[in-house]
């Protein structure tokens, strides 16, 4: 058992052992720490230490207070303003609407034909009938147009303000139709012209004001397809007719 074989396997067991407690020490005062075997290594950050620790692979963590307070301030306003959708602009009307008249279109029928004197004339364009209501005189008609596309003339008093509707039969609804005054007066509420998109019964109203100069009135009507028509109102007293052979 004292042979030499056996001295130096005390004296290396007793030098692994004093390695051993050197180590132990060694570390304590570095203040490392030696994981064991196929386990990241993480190291503590000490002054004038730039390697940082770095957590295990598939390691949800969660930011630090301090570290969410640094992204909040670096944030730059017009970043955060980005964010935010900008509101759409308004969509402009190109077309001047006027108001609609009185002239309901339930009352359509207490509205009297004017007749021609030899009858309806052809017209090869689009049908329309403008229902008029003259307050001074109580006339109600229904009018349609002559082979020119005027209307017959309806007679008002002087700075009077007449109701109108117009029923069209082709042109689609929400399709605009141009109006314009030609001798004076104005379209409600006082435009010499303006626009008024047809509704789903094919038909729209607006309200016509005599000047205050007695004389012809007339009003221009243009639909989308390029047809022209005119109402003709006369305000005031009408002229006297000449006899033939009077001076």
């Amino acid at each position: 058992m004292n042979s030499p074989a056996r001295k130096l396997l005390l004296a290396a067991a007793a030098l692994t052992a004093v390695a051993a407690v050197i180590s132990y020490f060694a570390i304590s005062r570095s203040g490392e720490l030696v994981p064991r075997d196929n386990q990241p290594v993480a190291t503590t950050n000490e002054p004038g230490n730039a390697t940082n620790s770095s957590p295990p692979a598939g390691n949800n963590t969660a930011p630090s207070p301090a570290t969410a307070s640094n992204s909040a301030e670096n944030t730059h306003p017009a970043d955060a303003a980005n964010t935010h959708p900008s509101p759409s602009p308004k969509s402009s009307t190109p077309i001047a609407h006027t108001p609609e008249g009185r002239i309901d279109s339930a009352s359509l029928a207490d509205f009297t034909p004017q007749p021609y004197p030899n009858g309806k004339p052809a017209y090869d364009g689009e049908p329309v009938t403008a229902y008029i209501a003259v307050p001074s005189t109580g006339a109600k008609v229904a009018l349609t147009v002559n082979q020119l596309g005027e209307f017959p003339r309806v007679q008002t008093a002087v700075g009077e303000k007449v109701e109108v509707r117009l029923a069209f039969t082709r042109t689609a609804p929400g399709t605009p139709v141009a109006m314009a005054a030609q001798d004076g007066g104005k379209l409600h509420p006082g435009k010499l012209s303006a626009a008024l998109p047809v509704d789903a019964e094919r038909q729209l109203a607006f309200a016509f004001t005599m000047s205050p100069n007695p004389g012809m009135h007339r009003v221009s009507v243009t639909t989308a397809a390029g047809e022209l028509k005119t109402l003709e109102f006369w305000a005031g007293k009408p002229l006297p007719l000449a006899r033939l052979g009077q001076n």
